[in-house]
């Protein structure tokens, strides 16, 4: 299958708090694979542990398979963030290497507080971009302002509504990718 023909370079799902971004992004890159699409970039998944109050965080290098922890272990009673900026920085540097391998799309997981503040994975954006590789991330409604700034014109925005599967079928739809898979038929609204 062809790379997808997105309506602009970056493809942003904004989600409010509480909405789980990352099983919408899970689900689209499990349909672009199964159409054959290579996909590179970061997908974190989340790990419950009864003995603390916040979940653990890795975030997997679509590309390798490989997970990277990126949590800093704070203690059990810990509150607030508890992102590790440098095993951040250790994975993004991994995957960022997947954009040489020209992949039909690079995923990131998260437009987060790292991202917003000038770090993460700006650069691996910045680098797909100019790859001409399409870019699909979540970015959460606390963090549209700087992420507006960052992409400028060049994303289209995806707001998260109703199902996972009816976000994912919006999302592809806005990738240019024709799902083969029944839940995915045309969905939910886009906004430049």
């Amino acid at each position: 299958m062809p790379r997808p023909a997105p309506q602009a370079p970056i493809l942003a799902l904004t989600y409010p708090a509480g909405t789980d971004g990352q099983a919408v992004l899970r689900r689209v890159v499990a349909i672009a694979r199964d159409a054959g699409l290579a996909v590179g970039g970061l997908l974190q998944h989340d790990i419950q542990r009864p003995d603390r109050r916040k979940c653990d965080m890795e975030v997997e290098d679509l590309h390798s398979g490989r997970r990277y922890p990126i949590t800093a272990d704070r203690g059990a009673g810990a509150r607030g963030c508890h992102l590790d900026p440098g095993l951040l920085a250790e994975a993004v540097s991994a995957a960022t290497g997947a954009v040489g391998l020209a992949p039909d799309l690079m995923v990131v997981s998260k437009f987060g507080k790292v991202e917003a503040e000038g770090g993460g994975a700006r650069q691996m954006i910045a680098d797909a971009v100019e790859a001409g590789i399409p870019v699909l991330l979540a970015v959460p409604q606390v963090n549209l302002d700087p992420w507006r700034r960052f992409a400028g014109d060049l994303t289209l925005e995806v707001e998260a509504g109703g199902s996972v599967d009816d976000t994912a079928a919006a999302l592809l739809g806005a990738l240019g990718m024709a799902s083969r898979d029944p839940v995915a038929a045309p969905a939910a609204s886009a906004s430049a």
